[in-house]
């Protein structure tokens, strides 16, 4: 692996962890602020599609770690309508 590219994905792994730190305490912000980070090292073409891989990620983590906590019930009725809409847009 070239030695250039080994220090940038260290940088936007190091500032993805700090910002996910950040949104961990404030509750929120995350992506918002990862966004300018992903765009200044690897480009705006790049970069969406990497927050978003990103983002769902993060939240299918978020999801496994605390699965015993979930309201399944709640998710269901959630998805019922979130789904199909994703799926559309």
């Amino acid at each position: 692996m070239n030695g250039d590219l080994l220090g940038t994905l260290a940088a936007a792994s190091a500032a993805a962890f700090a910002l996910a730190w950040l949104s961990a305490v404030a509750g929120f912000g995350g992506g918002v602020l990862l966004l300018p980070v992903f765009t200044a090292l690897f480009g705006l073409r790049a970069a969406v599609p990497m927050l978003t891989l990103t983002q769902l990620s993060s939240n299918g983590a978020r999801v496994w770690f605390n699965r015993k906590d979930l309201n399944w019930p709640l998710v269901g009725w959630f998805a019922l309508g979130a789904v199909p809409c994703a799926v559309t847009g």
